[in-house]
């Protein structure tokens, strides 16, 4: 029999869902067309984590709000991401949150420090 909460873990259920969008910022300036969304669950269980075990970056995500990362936070960011990788065994988290951290890995490239990450909620 299998668990009635397992379809929770499925990405496929999160597919039609409204979004938190992730955006690049590149010298100041929001670039709409390098983005990520991520669906509000997955988002609130990103934050209820990060909230549980103080992890500040990710527990300053509102779903309904707005926020600016930069460049110096996201690699603490990064690593909050990586530690609730580790910690939790949820599929659809870890495929959003996985490429999440690509998205910041792409910004913490730039030699001159100048990029970060908008946050825009729903």
């Amino acid at each position: 029999m299998r668990n009635v909460y397992s379809r929770l873990l499925q990405v496929e259920n999160y597919l039609d869902e409204e979004t938190v969008d992730f955006f690049i910022i590149k010298d100041g300036d929001t670039v709409y067309d390098n983005s990520y969304s991520i669906p509000t669950a997955i988002v609130t269980r990103m934050i209820c984590i990060g909230q549980g075990y103080g992890l500040k970056y990710s527990s300053l995500i509102d779903v309904y709000g707005d926020l600016k990362l930069n460049f110096q936070q996201l690699d603490w960011f990064k690593e909050e991401l990586i530690f609730i990788l580790e910690l939790v065994n949820d599929e659809a988290l870890k495929h959003y949150i996985s490429s999440l951290i690509e998205l910041i890995s792409i910004c913490l490239h730039d030699p001159r420090k100048q990029t970060g990450i908008e946050v825009i909620g729903n």
